[in-house]
């Protein structure tokens, strides 16, 4: 679909439908199941996909990756540098991925360890992580024989605090959700080059922000199941869609949004994006 936007931001006249704010996670399906595996025990692996931020990069230190059920399961201790600006518009890196006991989890543990950093117009600063854990809660149920794969959405943008010192501080806002569970929302700015952000809300609260990449393509991931209000800021005008249904493990296409430059001269930047809230649970002690 196409569409022509508005110079001025345009009202939301819909209401939206009730979204989910979490949803259990249940395994892949035969995809994930392996026939040769031991029938007490399932398969976890868990991804991190991130939202763009206005820094050179943002790179995070991850030790440790568990699951807490009945009893805590260590998923990955191989230590990782995430630069979770590399992470956007759908793309996910590897945390955690193990075998485990069958069962239902409850909690997703990340252990975060010293030397992450903050880049800002070429300068490398310290991030200070407040604890060394970060707690995610959710409801994961690992089955017999099969694989169950979460997505973390990091939010950087909204995680990055700068206190009255200057120094850059951590406060973790991210989604977790079963890929099975999951649904995303994606299309294209054009022409290429066009800078616009992507925000999406849910009952009229913000839930995540994207940027178009170069050539144009967004994508917002790590959505519960819901009906969602899209609104696209580029530098000469604005586009908002209404009722935009995700469906649990899809990703809703709207098309092709052609913003054009009646005026063809400079136009100023668009308006900041709305704090966003986390729907899921996500705490860090």
């Amino acid at each position: 679909m196409r569409f022509r936007p508005m110079l001025l931001i345009l009202p939301i006249v819909v209401a939206l439908a009730g979204c989910s704010k979490a949803v259990p996670t249940s395994p892949l399906g035969s995809a994930g199941s392996n026939p040769g595996m031991d029938p007490s025990l399932g398969r976890m692996k868990v991804l991190m996909t991130d939202a763009p931020a206005d820094y050179d990069a943002v790179n995070l230190v991850v030790e440790e990756v568990s699951v807490v059920g009945s009893s805590t399961v260590v998923l990955s201790t191989t230590a990782m540098t995430v630069d979770l600006l590399g992470l956007t518009n759908g793309v996910f890196t590897t945390i955690g991925d193990a075998t485990l006991p069958i069962g239902h989890y409850n909690e997703l543990l990340l252990k975060l360890g010293p030397g992450s950093t903050v880049v800002v117009d070429g300068v490398v600063h310290p991030l200070k992580v407040p604890s060394s854990k970060l707690h995610l809660e959710g409801s994961f149920d690992v089955t017999s024989g099969a694989m169950t794969v979460l997505q973390l959405d990091f939010d950087a943008a909204q995680s990055i605090k700068v206190n009255g010192s200057g120094k850059y501080m951590m406060q973790p806002h991210v989604r977790v959700l079963s890929a099975s569970q999951a649904g995303s929302i994606a299309g294209l700015v054009a022409p290429a080059g066009t800078s616009a952000s992507v925000d999406v809300a849910c009952e009229g609260e913000p839930v995540a922000t994207t940027w178009a990449s170069p050539d144009g393509f967004f994508q917002v991931a790590v959505l519960p199941p819901g009906t969602y209000c899209v609104t696209i800021r580029a530098t000469n005008g604005v586009a908002v869609v209404e009722g935009v249904v995700v469906t649990a493990g899809g990703t809703t296409s709207l098309g092709t949004f052609t913003f054009e430059d009646a005026s063809g001269g400079d136009t100023p930047p668009p308006p900041p994006p709305p704090p966003t809230r986390t729907p899921t649970g996500g705490s860090n002690g």
